[in-house]
């Protein structure tokens, strides 16, 4: 019974054994079975494409890809360390000879393949004409370029040699400042390797520009420095190192004072005094500029050219100035100063209503809190100068100016120098059309908050008796038109 025992075991043992010998696994194939680049110019580079495949039926482990002889002249891609069964992999390999002679080589791919652990793959190809680059200068200076500009500089790379050119990489040295640059799309190298003809028949070889960039912000280091690389298939100058410098022009800055309230008629100094320039570049000169003022007025700056000009107010509202510093070098500031000057009329609350044809009259009706519209506290036409505040306290009265330009033309206005706090209702009357009954007139009511117009409505009234409630104000407002509320109905129309 031990004996047959035995006998089995040893026979399941070979059987085993024979299963494994004869099992399935990875048969390497490659295509082509010889790689030939033929003859090219001297380290221009030329790539094939090796397919190595896995006709077995198991997974084939690579090791690893190798050259018989180290060269100099080929290189070979990366490759995965398997193929599935049935598989296959794509290896680049570039061919660029150093030197004009040929240059015999082969692969070696090394793999679990039980029939052929190793495959050799042999290639051939040789250097022939030799590229050569001519280009301007060893560093490029931009010079002094002022903040917030750009300057730009061309460096010309031309092929002078019996073979085309290759250009292969064009890039800076990660150390360069980060204010250089490229113009145009060679700073990503998309269209690598750019071919430049070699001189041929008399006519010169192709020429390129390499179009640099310096873009200096308020934060570049001056001197900014940095090194522009560019590979070639010149083998003289395969690996070219420019230098390449720029200093910075900082801008001036402009300075102006605080902004200012000043009584309606008064005349302002401005200050740009403090204005100066980081660089030294003295002096600076001035430019000052009225970018807004009231509508209608006609102020003017007086010394615009100067540190300080004067400035004389002539109707309610805000100036606005703006000052632009020039260095002695030419740059200006970048950016510009600004002041608000704010002409402040006696009154703090001004009402003003105007209408768009000559015929009719209309009247305002501002309503104290608490007061009802025809009341003694209503400020309007036949009521000019109510008590709204502390009787004998002039400066808590409005005023009711009316028809300005005469004959009921208009515009009216209700002065309030100290308006007492509350919530005001503003309601305007369509008193009279003077015989042009139906036609349609266009009013308009604007309010003034120390000078400034904070709210305008505007509303259309064809029928003499209409009430138009504009809105109600609310003092002291919170600025702007915060404490304007518009109600904005027509009764009688």
């Amino acid at each position: 019974m031990r004996r047959l025992f035995a006998a089995a075991t040893a026979s399941l043992a070979l059987a085993c054994n024979g299963a494994k010998l004869n099992g399935v696994s990875g048969h390497l194939t490659v295509a082509p079975t010889m790689l030939d680049f033929g003859t090219t110019p001297v380290l221009f580079p030329v790539v094939h494409a090796l397919t190595l495949n896995n006709v077995g039926g198991a997974p084939l482990k690579l090791g690893a890809l190798h050259l018989l002889t180290p060269d100099g002249a080929y290189t070979l891609g990366a490759a995965a360390d398997q193929i599935a069964a049935g598989g296959s992999l794509t290896v680049p390999v570039a061919f660029a000879p150093p030197a004009e002679k040929p240059y015999p080589n082969a692969i070696l791919i090394d793999s679990d393949d039980p029939d052929h652990a190793q495959v050799q793959v042999p290639m051939a190809g040789a250097g022939s004409t030799t590229a050569a680059v001519a280009f301007d200068a060893a560093c490029v200076d931009f010079g002094r370029v002022g903040e917030g500009h750009t300057g730009v500089k061309r460096v010309r790379l031309t092929s002078t040699g019996t073979a085309d050119l290759a250009i292969t990489g064009v890039a800076y040295d990660p150390a360069s400042a980060p204010e250089l640059g490229f113009v145009g799309s060679v700073k990503a190298s998309p269209a690598m390797p750019a071919i430049l003809h070699a001189p041929s028949g008399g006519a010169p070889g192709d020429a390129v520009d390499l179009v640099l960039r310096f873009s200096p912000t308020s934060k570049t280091t001056t001197p900014a420095t940095g090194t522009l690389l560019i590979d070639t298939s010149d083998p003289k100058n395969q690996h070219i190192k420019l230098c390449v410098k720029a200093t910075v022009n900082f801008a001036p800055i402009a300075i102006v004072g605080a902004d200012q309230m000043i009584p309606l008629g008064a005349s302002v100094t401005l200050d740009g005094s403090n204005s100066h320039d980081v660089d030294g570049d003295d002096p600076i000169a001035f430019a000052w500029t009225m970018r807004s003022k009231p509508v209608g007025s006609k102020a003017t700056l007086v010394g615009a050219g100067t540190a300080k000009p004067t400035l004389a107010t002539d109707l309610p509202g805000a100036y606005v100035l703006e000052l632009v510093v020039v260095d002695s070098a030419g740059l200006a500031s970048l950016l510009p100063g600004h002041v608000t000057i704010t002409a402040v009329p006696p009154e703090h609350l001004r009402v003003e209503m105007i209408w768009d044809q000559p015929w009719p009259d209309f009247d305002l009706h501002l309503v104290a809190p608490g007061g009802a519209y025809g009341s003694s506290k209503d400020c309007t036409y036949n009521n000019p100068t109510p008590s709204f505040g502390t009787p004998g306290d002039t400066t808590q009265d409005p005023e009711y100016v009316d028809d300005v330009l005469g004959n009921s033309y208009g515009p009216e206005s209700i002065l309030y120098k100290d308006p007492v706090s509350g919530t005001y209702a503003l309601d305007v009357n369509y008193y009279s059309d003077h015989g042009h009954p139906g036609a349609t007139v266009n009013v308009t009511v604007r309010i003034y908050e120390y000078g400034i117009v904070v709210s305008e409505f505007t509303q259309a009234l064809s029928t003499a008796g209409a009430v138009w409630n504009v809105c109600t104000i609310a003092w002291p407002g919170g600025g702007q038109n915060s404490g304007i509320t518009a109600v904005n109905t027509v009764t009688g129309n």
